[in-house]
């Protein structure tokens, strides 16, 4: 006889993902709240992704740069 699986449901999967669950809107949002909300994560993208182009661009200015030149002197040491 098949075994039948139950389908999961998108709130199954939000329970059993804190970060889903934390990051889900409130059930009794308002309009008002809402737009605030996405305002505000639109703002927080904004400054991670300026973050995110500043280090890339260090990496980019780090990998540019001429490299040091190391010079090992080998012989006698001279002290008076």
């Amino acid at each position: 006889m098949p075994r039948f699986l139950r389908r999961r449901s998108t709130l199954d999967l939000e329970r059993e993902d804190p970060f889903a669950w934390a990051l889900a809107p409130p059930e009794n949002e308002t309009p008002v709240e809402q737009a605030a909300r996405l305002s505000a994560q639109a703002d927080a993208q904004k400054r991670s992704d300026a973050i995110d182009e500043e280090i890339n661009r260090q990496r980019l200015e780090i990998k540019k740069a001429p490299k040091p030149v190391r010079v090992l002197l080998l012989g006698p040491s001279i002290h008076d």
